[in-house]
């Protein structure tokens, strides 16, 4: 669980699979009733990016090495930021 810069709640859980369903949701719908989850991501061993449930996100562990998951790479500022 993490808080954003709105101090909103942010749960993350991992999982070992290559597919993600609706059955994977019970720590992050749990987090969501008691907590009032904002945002939750489900991180797992496959390829795409994809909503699982209402503000819950499936993502691909890759796309924590290479970023590939969201699609290119905004292009750089003149100033470097």
């Amino acid at each position: 669980m993490l808080k954003d810069g709105r101090d909103r709640l942010v749960g993350v859980e991992v999982k070992v699979t290559t597919s993600v369903g609706r059955d994977d949701l019970v720590a992050l719908r749990a987090l969501r009733r008691a907590r009032g989850l904002h945002r939750g991501f489900v991180v797992y061993r496959g390829g795409q990016v994809f909503q699982v449930d209402d503000d819950i996100w499936a993502v691909p562990a890759r796309a924590f090495v290479t970023g590939t998951a969201f699609g290119p790479a905004p292009a750089a500022r003149e100033n470097g930021c």
